[in-house]
């Protein structure tokens, strides 16, 4: 199994979809693997209208074959997700009201449609400033506390007497492809879903197995 960054955006050389065309290097059909290639080469900006629906099916063929592409980098992809989370981390840590700002911004941009890529670097190099380890052990303990199937079912409108399988978690979005990974890992380790489905809600404050 392989989970990388999407890394969508053009980077420092050039290179747009980088984290695709890594995975796509891996396909073990030489035919296939040229054919994906040509695609993600062929794939509209990250900001037209058909950017989803084109690139979502590459992202599921390659996901069959237990290569998982995020959207951009860990960061963004969980600001949808767990964006009060990533805040209360970062305010840990630095306690800098302007670097809180940005990140704050940040975060907000990422639940945005469009996205503002000066918005996201000013981000992205606040949380590198203080060590993307360092800054992900805090945001780890913030969603450990949280109701993370309730968090996962309300996202994807799942009631809880229904399983969190791979059609729901494809519903997260930009978090989508960190869940079905771990769905899958659960699948083959401990034979259940990673989410099952429960008649009983969690009490409040009281965090999941998958949280932990």
């Amino acid at each position: 199994m392989v989970i990388t960054d999407g890394d969508a955006t053009l980077d420092k050389r050039g290179v747009r979809e980088a984290g695709l065309k890594r995975c796509a290097k891996l396909h073990p059909q030489t035919a296939r693997r040229t054919a994906l290639l040509a695609k993600i080469r062929a794939l509209p900006e990250t900001s037209a209208a058909d950017y989803r629906t084109t690139r979502d099916p590459l992202v599921s063929e390659l996901q069959n074959l237990g290569l998982y592409v995020g959207t951009q980098t860990l960061e963004t992809d969980l600001c949808p997700l767990f964006g009060d989370e990533i805040i209360q981390a970062f305010k840990d840590l630095n306690s800098n009201t302007t670097a809180i700002d940005d990140v704050s911004r940040g975060v907000a941009n990422e639940q945005n449609t469009i996205i503002d890529p000066e918005l996201r670097k000013k981000m992205l190099k606040r949380i590198g400033a203080l060590g993307k380890g360092r800054f992900a052990q805090r945001l780890a303990a913030h969603i450990a506390q949280a109701d993370l199937q309730g968090r996962i079912r309300a996202a994807t409108k799942t009631p809880r007497d229904l399983p969190l399988d791979e059609e729901a978690l494809r519903r997260l979005g930009t978090a989508s492809y960190l869940f079905l990974a771990m769905e899958r890992i659960s699948l083959a380790v401990r034979g259940t879903s990673l989410l099952p489905a429960s008649t009983a809600p969690l009490a409040s404050g009281q965090a999941s197995d998958a949280s932990q």
